[in-house]
C-alpha cells in the first residue's frame, strides 16, 4: 500500500464559489488540471492504481491572497472542509484523509476554523502556505496555530507559494526556494525550539534542504 500524503483536489461547491468570488482563479493550473476539479477523472485514474491512497489537500490558489476578506476565505475555507470530510466518508479505500484549509489572513479565524475542521469534521491537520501573503512562517502572530496544532497533536502541511517580490517564474525555481527559506525561517525564528512537539509535513520532499544540507550545518 501506498499513500500519497498530499494529494491535491479543489471540490466542487468551493471552486464554483471561489470561481464566482475571483474569477482570476481560473487561469491558473489547478483550476485548469482536469484531474484535480473532476472527481469522477480522479477516481478512474485511481481504479488503475489499487494499491494507492490519497491524503487530500486543497489544491494551490491560497485563499489570503486571492480572497483577502476575511469572511470571504473563512466561508470558502468552510465548504471546502466540509466537502473533504465528505470525501473521505464516501470514499474511505481511496482517500484516508483530509488536510483543512484555513483563512490566514486572521489568525483567530483560521485557528477557529482549523479546531473546528479536526474537531467535527475528523480533518487530520491544516494546510499553509511558505509565505502568508508575503509574511515569513516565523512572524509572531502565527504563534496561536503553532499552539493549536501543538495541543491537537497533527501536523501542518506546507504549501509553496510564489511571491511577487520574487521574479515570477510560475513557481519554477521560486518555489524550491520559497519552501526552503520557510523551513530555515522555523528553525531560525524558533518556533521548533518553542514548540518541541510540532509537526511539519514539507512539500516536494523538503526542496532544496536535501541538496544543501551540508551547507546548512
Amino acid at each position: 500500500m501506498k499513500i500519497d500524503i498530499f494529494s491535491h483536489i479543489m471540490t466542487n461547491k468551493y471552486t464554483e464559489k471561489y470561481a464566482a468570488l475571483n474569477p482570476a482563479i481560473k487561469q491558473r493550473v489547478e483550476f485548469r488540471s482536469t484531474a484535480v476539479v473532476d472527481l469522477d477523472v480522479r477516481l478512474r485514474l485511481m481504479n488503475r492504481y489499487p494499491d494507492v491512497l490519497q491524503v487530500l489537500t486543497v489544491a494551490n490558489i491560497p485563499l489570503e491572497t486571492f480572497a483577502p476578506k476575511v469572511e470571504d476565505a473563512a466561508e470558502l475555507a468552510k465548504i471546502a472542509n466540509e466537502e473533504l470530510a465528505e470525501l473521505c466518508e464516501y470514499h474511505p479505500d481511496r482517500f484516508i484523509a483530509g488536510v483543512a484549509a484555513i483563512p490566514m489572513q486572521d489568525i483567530d479565524a483560521a485557528c477557529k476554523e482549523a479546531d473546528r475542521a479536526i474537531r467535527e469534521l475528523g480533518l487530520k491537520g491544516v494546510q499553509i502556505y511558505s509565505r502568508i501573503d508575503g509574511e515569513p512562517l516565523d512572524n509572531p502572530r502565527f504563534e496561536p496555530l503553532w499552539e493549536l496544532m501543538c495541543r491537537h497533536d497533527l501536523p501542518i502541511w506546507i504549501h509553496p507559494a510564489t511571491y511577487d517580490k520574487l521574479d515570477n517564474d510560475i513557481g519554477l525555481f521560486s518555489w524550491p526556494f520559497e519552501t526552503s527559506s520557510a523551513m530555515f525561517k522555523l528553525v531560525t525564528g524558533g518556533v521548533l525550539k518553542r514548540h518541541p512537539t510540532i509537526k511539519f509535513i514539507v512539500h516536494h520532499c523538503g526542496a532544496m534542504a536535501p541538496f544543501f544540507q551540508n551547507r546548512i550545518k
